[in-house]
């Protein structure tokens, strides 16, 4: 069949008066004789597909015949110029720090000229305009370590008999020479980051400080233990509560000695 014969044939107006109901059945049943004289054509051919086969067989020879008669262009589908390169869609913006990170705090650094810019066209010194030009990067502050001196005043009374002091912060180890905040960075480091007190003391010396010593570190973590068992007393109670109990039981090999033995954590 031409183009022409086929374009006559599906404009007629013999299916004006059918419903889209009617036209869905209609559809639907030559659909299922198509179906029936594709399996009877291989049949004689002797080769027995199945039905999903024989889907996929019509599926392609009616993608081969909407080619052959629509062609490569269509109202949606233009057909592709021949000098000019098929335009690729334009590539999602990549989103800004600030963006993908909203919790971390902004600064802003101003980035001056070192003089004055004249213009390339006519030499002239150019002024500030009002606008920039933004961008930014994500940065990391290394770990710093510093000494914190507090400085009490000492109040007297006039008759040499009573000196005061303001009351010292409460501190988890009280007259440690190890602040609260070295206590816990030390204790996430070890348990949290599973980091061992030799490397931790090995960061610090690459930070500055030099000289840690490893058996003041692991004391802290032993101190800081005490610190919070009221915690895991509370918690463990909580737990005895519970009908049921859910436990790791996985074993882990440990020295004991000269042997080595299966564990509990």
């Amino acid at each position: 069949m031409s183009q022409t014969e086929f374009n006559e044939n599906f404009s007629s107006t013999k299916f004006d008066h059918l419903t889209r109901e009617d036209l869905i059945q209609k559809n639907s049943v030559l659909e299922s004789e198509l179906f029936l004289a594709f399996k009877e054509i291989y049949r004689l051919k002797n080769q027995n597909l199945t039905d999903d086969q024989l889907k996929l067989v019509m599926s392609e020879q009616l993608g081969e015949l909407q080619s052959t008669i629509y062609g490569a262009s269509s109202e949606r589908y233009k057909k592709p110029s021949k000098n000019k390169e098929p335009k690729l869609p334009p590539m999602p913006r990549p989103k800004l720090p600030s963006e993908r990170y909203p919790n971390v705090p902004v600064r802003e650094e101003l980035l001056p000229f070192n003089e004055v810019p004249t213009c390339d066209a006519c030499g002239s010194a150019l002024v500030d305009s009002g606008m920039t030009e933004d961008s930014e990067q994500l940065n990391v502050i290394p770990k710093r370590f510093e000494i914190v001196r507090w400085v009490r005043p000492k109040f007297r009374c006039s008759c040499h008999s009573c000196i005061k002091l303001p009351p010292v912060p409460p501190r988890i180890i009280p007259g440690s020479s190890y602040s609260d905040k070295m206590i816990l960075d030390v204790v996430a480091s070890k348990y949290c980051d599973l980091i061992p007190v030799q490397r931790y003391v090995a960061m610090a010396a690459r930070s500055g400080l030099k000289g840690l010593p490893p058996q003041s570190l692991i004391e802290l973590t032993h101190q800081f233990a005490q610190f919070v068992k009221p915690v895991y007393e509370i918690i463990k109670q909580e737990l005895k509560t519970s009908r049921v109990l859910h436990a790791d039981e996985t074993p882990h090999k440990m020295l004991e000695g000269s042997d080595t033995k299966s564990w509990y954590l």
